[in-house]
């Protein structure tokens, strides 16, 4: 008798050659896969389930959970706040200038470079990039950092410090800064660890002035042991007031000074959008008052003297803090008869009452113009940052 022996091949498919390479001591590669997994979109998230439930590694199936809720997000941005910028370009040897001015039209943003030959030679391959992976992907190749200012991009020679990148659609969350803080007095000396990280999004995007909101919740820090690294803040620290940049928004944390790198950072992004934002005209001639869902606008005196003029609104429908978060610009406009927009400005209130002051004196006002957000998104993103260097 003939015995044949059939060997069944277990045949890995692309997919699961990623989820393996996620245990990787390399965090490059880690990376790397992370990023391939996560544009898959979101038809493989069933089977990403169904993977996640057979592995025991913990790191490992965190790690899959975040890629898991990026791909999700991006599903969910991309129908909440439309297209996201992207680039697609094939360049090697290719001179800087001629580079940045084909993805600045890719972008729809300005693109300036600063102390960087414009003639300087570059490869850079990007298939399909969003903006902030088109942006850091240019940087790394001419060895160079950006500004996202208020009107444009700029960038600078010399290269930002590297560290772990989360992308999704519109977003980039990122450490903006790690730094160690010494505290010298006579006899003694101290060190604190403070740890800043930060969500970025397009310019085309409206937070909400929402000052009262932590814009992220930083649920854990661990260090290089895999053990708590979080502190409470140092007694002689103050107040931390940190420098914000445009389209950005930070939160920091204390860190034990002795606490060994690098450091995974864990955490939730919290941020309202405004997605559906009016502008609300209120005459200034007959009736003053203007009704817009469930809020309702009255204009209850409107002055004009030698030094500029002054606007005084009650609003209903909404607090005060709310207020804040849908009132566009933190102004209101008002409306001539000539054609021209005055901007004013906050300058305090009573209740929902509230005083604007315009630096000009206005003739011929006929209305006022509220920018106001009827609803906002909720930008929850989970996020997990690896191999954080300690400073």
């Amino acid at each position: 008798m003939r015995l044949v022996l059939i060997a069944a091949l277990l045949i890995l498919t692309p997919q699961d050659a990623l989820i393996d390479k996620l245990a990787s001591d390399s965090i490059e590669e880690r990376d790397a896969a992370s990023a391939e997994l996560e544009r898959l979109g979101v038809g493989v998230i069933p089977s990403l389930k169904k993977a996640r439930e057979k592995l025991t590694d913990a790191e490992v199936r965190a790690r899959l959970d975040a890629i898991i809720s990026t791909i999700g997000k991006r599903a969910e941005f991309s129908k909440v706040f439309g297209a996201t910028k992207r680039a697609t370009i094939a360049a090697k040897g290719r001179a800087i200038g001629e580079i940045t001015t084909e993805l600045a039209t890719s972008l729809g943003e300005t693109i300036e470079l600063e102390g960087i030959d414009a003639k300087k030679a570059v490869d850079l391959v990007l298939k399909n990039a969003t903006l902030w992976e088109s942006l850091d992907a240019l940087a790394k190749a001419a060895n160079a950092h950006y500004d996202y200012g208020e009107t444009k991009v700029v960038f600078r020679a010399g290269a930002a410090p590297a560290g772990p990148v989360l992308y999704a659609e519109q977003f980039r969350v990122s450490i903006a800064e790690f730094t160690r803080i010494d505290c010298r007095s006579a006899g003694s000396s101290e060190q604190a660890l403070i740890l800043v990280a930060e969500i970025r999004h397009q310019r085309n995007l409206k937070p909400a002035g929402d000052a009262f909101r932590a814009p992220m919740k930083i649920e854990a820090v661990k260090d290089a042991k895999g053990e708590d690294a979080l502190s409470a803040a140092p007694s002689w620290t103050g107040t931390t007031m940190l420098n914000g940049r445009p389209f950005a928004q930070q939160e920091h944390v204390y860190l034990r000074p002795d606490a060994p790198g690098p450091f995974t950072i864990q955490g939730t992004t919290d941020v309202l959008f405004a997605v559906d934002i009016k502008e609300i005209r209120v005459p200034l001639d007959g009736a003053k008052m203007r009704t817009e869902g469930a809020f309702s606008f009255t204009i209850d005196g409107f002055t004009t003297a030698d030094n500029g003029s002054t606007l005084t609104m009650t609003v209903a429908g909404t607090d005060h803090r709310d207020f804040f978060a849908r009132l566009q610009d933190r102004g209101i406009i008002i409306a001539s008869e000539d054609g021209g927009s005055h901007v004013g400005h906050f300058r305090g209130g009573a209740g929902m009452t509230f005083t604007f002051v315009f630096p000009t004196v206005i003739k011929g006002a006929k209305s006022v113009v509220i920018r106001w957000a009827m609803d906002f998104h909720r930008v929850q993103l989970p996020f997990r940052l690896e191999g954080i260097k300690a400073p």
